[in-house]
């Protein structure tokens, strides 16, 4: 995190993420931390595939997109320190999760490691390509809420847990098995 202290372009994403978590527990105030974050993941995952698939067909400058990962690598540092402090039963697999997606994106938005990657061309569109998969957060965190509420018997549970399954297929195996 200090490696950007330097111009505060660390700071104002930081305030941003917890100003939108902030009003996603004002919105939901009955609910758990830990559905809060799971909310918050959610949203960071729509966000970083939009941008991602934006960035993939030339529909956003690389300077933009090289800001979505930066509020993304932010993002996660910041629920790295949440995950590290919580007595979630799959902290260790999160933590490694989150500290992969930070590796993956430091050479792209910190320049002084981009001689890291700078001899593949095609770095840029692997990660962007790579990122895709974050598509499959958003149903299986809307499993995991119904889950957490006991409503495994509704129509949306049903629904977001095959939604889970169809595009994990597709984007998480076949995807990342290709890169």
């Amino acid at each position: 995190i200090y490696l950007f202290l330097d111009n505060y372009s660390v700071a104002i994403p930081y305030l941003c993420i917890k100003g939108v978590e902030r009003y996603i527990k004002l919105n939901n105030i009955n609910d758990s931390t830990e559905i809060i974050k799971t909310k918050l993941s959610s949203l960071h995952a729509l966000i970083l595939f939009i941008a991602n698939m934006l960035f993939l067909y030339d529909s956003i400058t690389i300077e933009s997109w090289k800001l979505c990962l930066l509020y993304s690598a932010i993002y996660n540092a910041s629920d790295m320190v949440y995950l590290y402090y919580s007595d979630m039963k799959i902290k260790a697999q999160l933590l490694f999760h989150h500290f992969m997606l930070i590796t993956c994106i430091l050479p792209v938005i910190y320049e002084p490691l981009y001689y890291l990657v700078e001899t593949s061309p095609i770095y840029n569109t692997l990660v962007a390509s790579n990122f895709l998969c974050e598509i499959t957060t958003i149903p299986l965190n809307i499993s995991w809420i119904l889950y957490a509420r006991n409503k495994q018997d509704t129509f949306e549970f049903k629904i977001a847990s095959l939604s889970t399954i169809l595009l994990y297929i597709p984007f998480r195996v076949m995807l990342t098995t290709y890169l």
